[in-house]
Protein backbone atom coordinates (compact mmCIF):
# COMPACT_ATOMS: atom_id res chain seq x y z
CA UNK A 1 0.00 0.00 0.00
CA UNK A 2 1.17 3.52 -0.68
CA UNK A 3 -0.47 5.39 2.27
CA UNK A 4 -2.76 8.37 3.43
CA UNK A 5 -4.05 10.51 0.67
CA UNK A 6 -3.14 14.01 1.00
CA UNK A 7 -5.27 16.34 2.90
CA UNK A 8 -8.11 17.54 0.84
CA UNK A 9 -8.67 21.11 -0.42
CA UNK A 10 -11.79 22.89 1.12
CA UNK A 11 -12.85 26.35 1.45
CA UNK A 12 -13.98 26.46 4.80
CA UNK A 13 -10.52 25.38 5.78
CA UNK A 14 -8.94 28.61 6.24
CA UNK A 15 -11.41 31.69 7.39
CA UNK A 16 -9.45 34.63 6.33
CA UNK A 17 -10.69 37.33 8.01
CA UNK A 18 -11.08 41.10 6.72
CA UNK A 19 -11.48 44.37 8.17
CA UNK A 20 -15.24 45.63 8.92
CA UNK A 21 -16.20 49.33 7.13
CA UNK A 22 -19.19 50.17 8.93
CA UNK A 23 -21.91 51.44 7.17
CA UNK A 24 -23.38 53.80 9.40
CA UNK A 25 -23.88 54.11 13.37
CA UNK A 26 -20.58 52.13 13.84
CA UNK A 27 -22.86 48.50 14.42
CA UNK A 28 -22.98 46.97 11.11
CA UNK A 29 -26.37 45.22 12.08
CA UNK A 30 -28.40 49.02 13.48
CA UNK A 31 -31.03 49.20 11.52
CA UNK A 32 -33.86 47.56 12.66
CA UNK A 33 -36.78 47.01 9.60
CA UNK A 34 -40.03 46.56 11.43
CA UNK A 35 -41.44 45.87 7.81
CA UNK A 36 -42.07 42.49 8.52
CA UNK A 37 -41.88 41.51 4.53
CA UNK A 38 -38.93 43.94 4.39
CA UNK A 39 -37.53 42.07 7.43
CA UNK A 40 -38.39 38.46 5.51
CA UNK A 41 -36.74 40.13 1.99
CA UNK A 42 -33.50 41.04 4.10
CA UNK A 43 -33.05 37.75 6.02
CA UNK A 44 -33.51 36.10 2.75
CA UNK A 45 -30.59 37.94 1.31
CA UNK A 46 -28.67 37.75 4.50
CA UNK A 47 -29.08 33.83 3.93
CA UNK A 48 -27.49 34.13 0.22
CA UNK A 49 -24.36 35.87 1.90
CA UNK A 50 -23.88 33.29 4.23
CA UNK A 51 -23.53 30.77 1.19
CA UNK A 52 -20.66 32.26 -0.36
CA UNK A 53 -16.91 32.26 0.97
CA UNK A 54 -16.48 36.48 1.87
CA UNK A 55 -14.41 37.00 4.88
CA UNK A 56 -16.24 36.97 7.96
CA UNK A 57 -15.70 40.58 8.62
CA UNK A 58 -16.69 41.08 4.60
CA UNK A 59 -20.50 40.18 5.34
CA UNK A 60 -20.56 41.80 8.08
CA UNK A 61 -19.93 44.71 6.15
CA UNK A 62 -21.93 43.65 3.02
CA UNK A 63 -24.84 42.95 5.93
CA UNK A 64 -25.08 46.72 6.79
CA UNK A 65 -25.55 47.50 3.01
CA UNK A 66 -28.03 45.02 2.90
CA UNK A 67 -29.91 46.55 5.41
CA UNK A 68 -29.97 49.97 4.09
CA UNK A 69 -30.87 48.91 1.02
CA UNK A 70 -34.14 46.99 2.06
CA UNK A 71 -35.15 50.09 4.50
CA UNK A 72 -34.23 52.38 1.46
CA UNK A 73 -37.23 50.88 -0.40
CA UNK A 74 -39.26 50.55 2.94
CA UNK A 75 -39.03 54.36 3.54
CA UNK A 76 -39.81 54.84 0.02
CA UNK A 77 -43.35 53.13 -0.37
CA UNK A 78 -44.27 55.23 3.11
CA UNK A 79 -43.77 58.46 1.51
CA UNK A 80 -45.48 56.74 -1.55
CA UNK A 81 -42.27 57.48 -3.85
CA UNK A 82 -42.89 54.15 -4.94
CA UNK A 83 -45.96 52.02 -5.24
CA UNK A 84 -46.89 49.77 -1.99
CA UNK A 85 -47.75 47.22 -4.45
CA UNK A 86 -44.16 47.47 -6.31
CA UNK A 87 -42.27 47.36 -3.27
CA UNK A 88 -43.75 44.41 -1.44
CA UNK A 89 -44.31 42.36 -5.04
CA UNK A 90 -40.23 42.45 -5.32
CA UNK A 91 -39.91 41.69 -1.32
CA UNK A 92 -41.93 38.77 -1.98
CA UNK A 93 -40.11 37.69 -4.91
CA UNK A 94 -37.07 37.55 -2.87
CA UNK A 95 -38.40 35.38 -0.30
CA UNK A 96 -40.51 33.05 -2.60
CA UNK A 97 -37.55 32.39 -5.41
CA UNK A 98 -34.42 33.90 -3.94
CA UNK A 99 -35.24 36.67 -7.06
CA UNK A 100 -33.34 39.81 -6.66
CA UNK A 101 -34.18 41.29 -10.11
CA UNK A 102 -37.57 43.19 -9.19
CA UNK A 103 -35.72 45.23 -6.55
CA UNK A 104 -32.94 45.53 -8.57
CA UNK A 105 -35.69 47.33 -11.11
CA UNK A 106 -36.60 49.62 -8.45
CA UNK A 107 -33.39 50.76 -7.58
CA UNK A 108 -32.91 51.08 -11.37
CA UNK A 109 -36.53 53.60 -11.25
CA UNK A 110 -34.47 55.54 -7.98
CA UNK A 111 -31.20 55.82 -9.76
CA UNK A 112 -33.20 57.59 -12.93
CA UNK A 113 -35.71 60.05 -10.45
CA UNK A 114 -32.00 60.90 -8.48
CA UNK A 115 -29.92 62.11 -11.72
CA UNK A 116 -29.70 65.60 -10.24
CA UNK A 117 -28.24 64.63 -6.81
CA UNK A 118 -24.63 62.96 -7.52
CA UNK A 119 -24.45 61.84 -3.57
CA UNK A 120 -28.16 59.98 -3.34
CA UNK A 121 -28.06 58.15 -6.76
CA UNK A 122 -24.05 57.19 -5.69
CA UNK A 123 -26.30 55.51 -2.42
CA UNK A 124 -28.50 54.24 -4.75
CA UNK A 125 -26.29 52.40 -7.24
CA UNK A 126 -24.03 50.88 -4.15
CA UNK A 127 -27.83 49.67 -2.87
CA UNK A 128 -28.39 47.78 -5.91
CA UNK A 129 -25.13 46.70 -5.92
CA UNK A 130 -25.29 45.47 -2.73
CA UNK A 131 -28.56 43.50 -3.56
CA UNK A 132 -26.43 41.76 -6.52
CA UNK A 133 -23.37 41.23 -4.61
CA UNK A 134 -23.79 37.68 -4.08
CA UNK A 135 -25.54 36.31 -7.15
CA UNK A 136 -24.12 38.70 -10.42
CA UNK A 137 -20.22 40.06 -9.59
CA UNK A 138 -19.69 41.96 -12.76
CA UNK A 139 -23.14 44.19 -12.48
CA UNK A 140 -21.88 44.35 -8.78
CA UNK A 141 -18.77 45.74 -9.66
CA UNK A 142 -20.58 48.10 -12.37
CA UNK A 143 -22.58 49.70 -9.88
CA UNK A 144 -19.99 50.14 -7.47
CA UNK A 145 -17.31 51.66 -10.09
CA UNK A 146 -20.37 54.30 -10.76
CA UNK A 147 -21.40 54.64 -7.45
CA UNK A 148 -17.61 56.02 -6.19
CA UNK A 149 -17.36 58.12 -9.65
CA UNK A 150 -20.32 59.82 -8.49
CA UNK A 151 -19.60 60.27 -5.27
CA UNK A 152 -15.30 59.50 -4.53
CA UNK A 153 -16.00 59.69 -0.68
CA UNK A 154 -18.40 56.61 -0.66
CA UNK A 155 -15.77 55.04 1.05
CA UNK A 156 -18.33 51.57 1.48
CA UNK A 157 -18.46 51.41 -2.16
CA UNK A 158 -14.90 51.09 -2.61
CA UNK A 159 -14.46 48.82 -0.11
CA UNK A 160 -17.66 46.55 -1.74
CA UNK A 161 -15.15 47.03 -4.98
CA UNK A 162 -12.28 45.85 -3.52
CA UNK A 163 -13.79 42.40 -1.99
CA UNK A 164 -15.55 42.22 -5.98
CA UNK A 165 -12.29 42.70 -8.00
CA UNK A 166 -10.46 40.21 -5.38
CA UNK A 167 -13.26 37.75 -6.21
CA UNK A 168 -12.01 37.88 -10.17
CA UNK A 169 -8.55 38.27 -9.46
CA UNK A 170 -8.16 41.79 -10.52
CA UNK A 171 -5.91 41.69 -7.93
CA UNK A 172 -4.27 45.53 -8.89
CA UNK A 173 -7.43 46.86 -9.00
CA UNK A 174 -8.54 45.18 -5.29
CA UNK A 175 -5.34 46.99 -3.68
CA UNK A 176 -6.19 50.43 -5.05
CA UNK A 177 -9.79 50.41 -3.82
CA UNK A 178 -8.50 49.29 -0.55
CA UNK A 179 -5.95 51.81 -0.81
CA UNK A 180 -8.64 54.43 -1.57
CA UNK A 181 -10.47 53.71 1.74
CA UNK A 182 -7.71 53.75 3.67
CA UNK A 183 -6.40 57.12 2.11
CA UNK A 184 -10.28 58.53 2.93
CA UNK A 185 -10.04 57.25 6.48
CA UNK A 186 -6.87 58.94 7.19
CA UNK A 187 -7.87 62.59 5.88
CA UNK A 188 -11.11 61.44 8.44
CA UNK A 189 -8.96 60.51 11.13
CA UNK A 190 -11.13 57.33 10.75
CA UNK A 191 -8.35 55.08 12.27
CA UNK A 192 -10.27 51.87 12.62
CA UNK A 193 -11.58 52.53 9.01
CA UNK A 194 -8.12 52.81 8.28
CA UNK A 195 -7.38 49.57 9.80
CA UNK A 196 -9.85 47.73 8.01
CA UNK A 197 -8.63 48.55 4.87
CA UNK A 198 -4.73 48.28 5.34
CA UNK A 199 -5.70 44.35 6.69
CA UNK A 200 -7.93 43.96 3.87
CA UNK A 201 -4.67 44.87 1.78
CA UNK A 202 -3.33 42.39 3.33
CA UNK A 203 -5.70 39.66 2.34
CA UNK A 204 -5.01 40.34 -0.98
CA UNK A 205 -1.42 40.03 -0.88
CA UNK A 206 -1.99 36.71 0.89
CA UNK A 207 -3.76 35.59 -2.26
CA UNK A 208 -1.56 36.65 -4.51
CA UNK A 209 1.43 34.60 -2.60
CA UNK A 210 3.55 37.60 -0.97
CA UNK A 211 3.37 36.45 2.28
CA UNK A 212 5.54 38.51 4.08
CA UNK A 213 4.01 41.27 2.68
CA UNK A 214 0.67 40.02 3.70
CA UNK A 215 1.91 39.78 7.58
CA UNK A 216 3.46 43.34 7.61
CA UNK A 217 -0.27 44.57 6.89
CA UNK A 218 -1.72 42.29 9.16
CA UNK A 219 1.08 43.19 11.93
CA UNK A 220 0.23 47.13 10.91
CA UNK A 221 -3.49 46.67 11.15
CA UNK A 222 -2.92 45.20 14.75
CA UNK A 223 -1.23 48.05 16.19
CA UNK A 224 -3.82 50.23 15.06
CA UNK A 225 -6.60 48.02 16.69
CA UNK A 226 -4.76 47.56 19.72
CA UNK A 227 -4.37 51.13 20.15
CA UNK A 228 -7.94 51.82 19.67
CA UNK A 229 -9.07 49.11 22.09
CA UNK A 230 -10.68 48.13 19.19
CA UNK A 231 -10.83 43.80 20.07
CA UNK A 232 -12.59 42.39 16.98
CA UNK A 233 -10.23 43.96 14.62
CA UNK A 234 -7.27 42.51 16.76
CA UNK A 235 -8.95 38.81 16.68
CA UNK A 236 -8.97 39.33 12.75
CA UNK A 237 -5.82 40.72 12.67
CA UNK A 238 -4.31 38.13 14.77
CA UNK A 239 -6.25 34.74 12.93
CA UNK A 240 -4.82 36.12 9.58
CA UNK A 241 -1.48 36.31 11.08
CA UNK A 242 -1.73 33.11 12.36
CA UNK A 243 -2.79 31.44 9.02
CA UNK A 244 0.31 33.65 7.68
CA UNK A 245 3.06 32.00 10.27
CA UNK A 246 1.39 28.88 9.40
CA UNK A 247 1.41 28.71 6.12
CA UNK A 248 5.39 29.92 6.25
CA UNK A 249 5.78 27.07 8.48
CA UNK A 250 6.78 29.12 11.80
CA UNK A 251 4.73 26.52 13.77
CA UNK A 252 5.50 28.70 17.23
CA UNK A 253 4.05 31.97 15.50
CA UNK A 254 1.31 30.73 14.70
CA UNK A 255 0.28 28.94 17.70
CA UNK A 256 0.73 32.25 19.70
CA UNK A 257 -1.53 34.32 17.05
CA UNK A 258 -4.16 31.65 17.02
CA UNK A 259 -4.38 31.45 20.76
CA UNK A 260 -4.32 35.09 21.51
CA UNK A 261 -6.81 35.26 18.99
CA UNK A 262 -9.11 32.90 20.48
CA UNK A 263 -8.75 34.55 24.10
CA UNK A 264 -9.89 37.67 22.69
CA UNK A 265 -12.94 35.78 20.30
CA UNK A 266 -14.05 33.91 23.47
CA UNK A 267 -14.49 37.18 25.98
CA UNK A 268 -16.54 38.88 22.66
CA UNK A 269 -18.57 35.69 22.37
CA UNK A 270 -18.07 35.10 18.31
CA UNK A 271 -18.96 31.67 18.29
CA UNK A 272 -18.18 30.95 14.68
CA UNK A 273 -14.49 32.95 14.73
CA UNK A 274 -13.99 30.23 18.20
CA UNK A 275 -14.91 27.51 16.11
CA UNK A 276 -12.33 28.44 12.96
CA UNK A 277 -9.81 28.87 15.58
CA UNK A 278 -10.04 25.02 17.45
CA UNK A 279 -9.92 23.85 13.90
CA UNK A 280 -6.90 25.89 12.79
CA UNK A 281 -4.75 25.26 15.97
CA UNK A 282 -5.79 21.79 15.39
CA UNK A 283 -4.01 21.74 11.99
CA UNK A 284 -0.86 23.15 14.10
CA UNK A 285 -0.86 20.66 16.93
CA UNK A 286 -1.03 17.84 14.08
CA UNK A 287 1.31 19.09 11.70
CA UNK A 288 3.87 19.77 14.81
CA UNK A 289 3.45 15.95 15.79
CA UNK A 290 0.85 16.30 18.91
CA UNK A 291 -1.97 14.50 18.21
CA UNK A 292 -3.75 14.13 21.63
CA UNK A 293 -3.87 17.90 20.95
CA UNK A 294 -5.17 18.16 18.21
CA UNK A 295 -7.97 15.89 18.69
CA UNK A 296 -9.29 17.76 21.74
CA UNK A 297 -9.22 20.95 19.23
CA UNK A 298 -10.49 18.90 16.22
CA UNK A 299 -13.77 17.88 18.99
CA UNK A 300 -13.90 21.25 19.94
CA UNK A 301 -14.44 22.74 16.51
CA UNK A 302 -16.81 20.00 15.98
CA UNK A 303 -18.91 20.68 18.71
CA UNK A 304 -19.21 24.49 17.65
CA UNK A 305 -19.71 23.80 13.92
CA UNK A 306 -22.89 21.43 15.51
CA UNK A 307 -24.06 24.38 17.54
CA UNK A 308 -23.82 26.88 14.46
CA UNK A 309 -24.97 24.20 11.80
CA UNK A 310 -22.07 25.12 9.99
CA UNK A 311 -22.76 21.72 7.86
CA UNK A 312 -19.49 21.82 5.28
CA UNK A 313 -17.11 22.85 8.10
CA UNK A 314 -18.29 20.45 10.13
CA UNK A 315 -17.67 17.42 7.92
CA UNK A 316 -13.91 19.03 7.03
CA UNK A 317 -13.27 18.77 10.34
CA UNK A 318 -14.67 15.34 10.86
CA UNK A 319 -12.53 14.37 8.11
CA UNK A 320 -9.47 15.83 9.69
CA UNK A 321 -10.05 13.81 12.63
CA UNK A 322 -10.42 10.69 11.05
CA UNK A 323 -6.91 10.98 9.04
CA UNK A 324 -5.28 11.69 12.46
CA UNK A 325 -7.24 8.40 13.52
CA UNK A 326 -6.17 6.98 10.66
CA UNK A 327 -2.52 7.39 11.05
CA UNK A 328 -2.52 6.62 14.65
CA UNK A 329 -3.91 3.07 13.62
CA UNK A 330 -7.13 3.69 15.52
CA UNK A 331 -9.00 2.68 12.76
CA UNK A 332 -12.23 1.94 13.80
CA UNK A 333 -12.18 5.67 14.68
CA UNK A 334 -11.19 6.50 11.81
CA UNK A 335 -14.00 4.98 9.86
CA UNK A 336 -16.68 6.54 11.98
CA UNK A 337 -15.72 10.04 11.58
CA UNK A 338 -15.24 9.34 7.57
CA UNK A 339 -18.88 7.98 7.91
CA UNK A 340 -20.01 11.29 9.82
CA UNK A 341 -18.14 13.15 7.13
CA UNK A 342 -20.02 10.80 4.15
CA UNK A 343 -22.92 11.43 5.99
CA UNK A 344 -23.21 15.42 5.84
CA UNK A 345 -20.87 15.68 2.32
CA UNK A 346 -23.78 12.96 0.20
CA UNK A 347 -26.34 15.44 0.81
CA UNK A 348 -25.02 18.46 -0.14
CA UNK A 349 -23.39 16.84 -3.19
CA UNK A 350 -19.44 17.86 -1.92
CA UNK A 351 -18.44 15.53 -4.59
CA UNK A 352 -14.23 16.64 -4.54
CA UNK A 353 -14.40 15.54 -0.12
CA UNK A 354 -16.72 12.40 -1.02
CA UNK A 355 -14.07 11.23 -3.12
CA UNK A 356 -11.57 11.93 -0.57
CA UNK A 357 -13.26 10.25 2.44
CA UNK A 358 -13.98 7.60 0.23
CA UNK A 359 -10.70 6.85 -0.58
CA UNK A 360 -9.21 6.62 2.92
CA UNK A 361 -11.99 4.44 4.21
CA UNK A 362 -11.19 2.52 1.15
CA UNK A 363 -7.22 2.51 2.60
CA UNK A 364 -8.46 1.48 6.00
CA UNK A 365 -10.89 -1.93 4.85
CA UNK A 366 -7.91 -2.60 2.78
CA UNK A 367 -5.51 -2.34 6.03
CA UNK A 368 -7.81 -4.32 7.64
CA UNK A 369 -7.97 -7.22 4.80
CA UNK A 370 -11.59 -6.42 3.99
CA UNK A 371 -10.68 -6.71 0.04
CA UNK A 372 -13.94 -6.26 -1.61
CA UNK A 373 -15.06 -3.26 0.12
CA UNK A 374 -12.00 -2.00 -0.30
CA UNK A 375 -12.32 -2.18 -3.66
CA UNK A 376 -15.91 -0.93 -4.53
CA UNK A 377 -14.59 2.14 -2.05
CA UNK A 378 -11.79 2.53 -4.90
CA UNK A 379 -13.88 2.10 -7.38
CA UNK A 380 -16.52 5.09 -5.21
CA UNK A 381 -13.97 7.70 -5.33
CA UNK A 382 -12.85 7.09 -9.03
CA UNK A 383 -16.36 6.90 -10.03
CA UNK A 384 -16.64 10.99 -8.86
CA UNK A 385 -12.72 12.14 -9.99
CA UNK A 386 -13.95 11.01 -13.79
CA UNK A 387 -16.65 13.77 -13.16
CA UNK A 388 -14.62 16.23 -11.45
CA UNK A 389 -13.77 19.16 -13.78
CA UNK A 390 -10.36 21.56 -13.47
CA UNK A 391 -8.76 23.96 -15.09
CA UNK A 392 -6.02 22.89 -17.74
CA UNK A 393 -2.78 22.39 -15.67
CA UNK A 394 -4.23 24.16 -12.64
CA UNK A 395 -2.69 22.78 -9.11
CA UNK A 396 -6.36 21.75 -8.43
CA UNK A 397 -5.93 19.02 -11.82
CA UNK A 398 -2.43 17.94 -11.04
CA UNK A 399 -3.88 16.73 -7.90
CA UNK A 400 -6.86 15.56 -8.96
CA UNK A 401 -4.49 13.19 -11.27
CA UNK A 402 -2.24 11.94 -8.39
CA UNK A 403 -4.64 11.49 -6.40
CA UNK A 404 -6.47 8.55 -9.11
CA UNK A 405 -3.06 7.37 -9.80
CA UNK A 406 -2.92 7.01 -6.52
CA UNK A 407 -5.80 4.79 -6.29
CA UNK A 408 -5.37 2.90 -9.57
CA UNK A 409 -1.84 2.09 -8.15
CA UNK A 410 -3.46 0.68 -5.26
CA UNK A 411 -6.24 -0.88 -7.14
CA UNK A 412 -3.24 -3.45 -8.81
CA UNK A 413 -1.42 -4.25 -5.92
CA UNK A 414 -4.63 -5.42 -4.50
CA UNK A 415 -5.54 -7.45 -7.73
CA UNK A 416 -1.72 -8.59 -8.21
CA UNK A 417 -2.12 -9.79 -4.68
CA UNK A 418 -5.20 -12.28 -6.04
CA UNK A 419 -3.43 -13.36 -8.68
CA UNK A 420 -5.60 -11.40 -11.16
CA UNK A 421 -2.59 -10.53 -13.07
CA UNK A 422 -4.41 -9.10 -16.02
CA UNK A 423 -6.70 -6.59 -13.65
CA UNK A 424 -3.36 -5.99 -11.61
CA UNK A 425 -2.02 -5.10 -15.49
CA UNK A 426 -4.63 -2.90 -16.30
CA UNK A 427 -4.91 -0.62 -13.30
CA UNK A 428 -1.42 -0.23 -12.37
CA UNK A 429 -0.14 0.98 -16.46
CA UNK A 430 -3.22 3.60 -15.64
CA UNK A 431 -1.55 4.46 -12.57
CA UNK A 432 2.05 5.02 -14.57
CA UNK A 433 0.05 7.13 -17.26
CA UNK A 434 -1.04 9.20 -14.98
CA UNK A 435 2.16 9.59 -12.49
CA UNK A 436 3.99 10.31 -15.54
CA UNK A 437 1.48 13.02 -16.54
CA UNK A 438 1.80 14.84 -13.16
CA UNK A 439 5.74 13.47 -12.82
CA UNK A 440 6.18 12.11 -9.78
CA UNK A 441 9.62 9.97 -10.40
CA UNK A 442 9.32 8.20 -7.46
CA UNK A 443 5.75 6.97 -8.10
CA UNK A 444 6.82 6.44 -11.81
CA UNK A 445 10.33 3.92 -10.70
CA UNK A 446 7.49 2.09 -8.13
CA UNK A 447 5.13 1.50 -10.51
CA UNK A 448 7.29 0.51 -13.22
CA UNK A 449 8.85 -2.00 -10.44
CA UNK A 450 5.06 -3.87 -9.86
CA UNK A 451 4.92 -4.24 -14.03
CA UNK A 452 8.15 -5.80 -14.23
CA UNK A 453 7.04 -8.35 -11.09
CA UNK A 454 3.54 -9.18 -13.05
CA UNK A 455 5.74 -9.47 -16.21
CA UNK A 456 8.50 -12.04 -14.46
CA UNK A 457 5.10 -14.08 -12.46
CA UNK A 458 3.42 -14.14 -16.34
CA UNK A 459 6.83 -15.66 -17.40
CA UNK A 460 6.89 -18.28 -14.99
Amino acid sequence: MFGLFKKRKQKAVKIETGGIINTGSGNNEHIIIEDQLGKDAYLTLREQLNNTNLTLAGKSELIGSLQESIQTLVQAKEVLSLSVESVNSAFRQIIDSDDNQAIYQLYTQRIEITASDAKVQSQHFLHRGSINFMTDTHSALADMEKAVELDPENVVAWSHAGYLHQRIEQFDKALLAFEEVKKLAEAKGEKEVQAAAINNKGLVYKKIGKLNHAVDYFREAFEINKSLGVKEGMASNLTNMGNIYQSLGEVFRAIESYDYALRIEKVLGRQEAIGDLYSFIAQIHESGGEPETAIEYYKSAISMDEILVRKEQMAFNHACLGRLYQKRSELENALNCFKQSLAIEEPLGLREAMSSDYGNMALIYQTRGEIDKSLSYYQKSLNIEETLQFEENSDEELNHKEGMAFKYGNMGLIYKNRNNLSQAKTYLERSLALYKEVKVPKKIELIEGLLYELEDIQVS
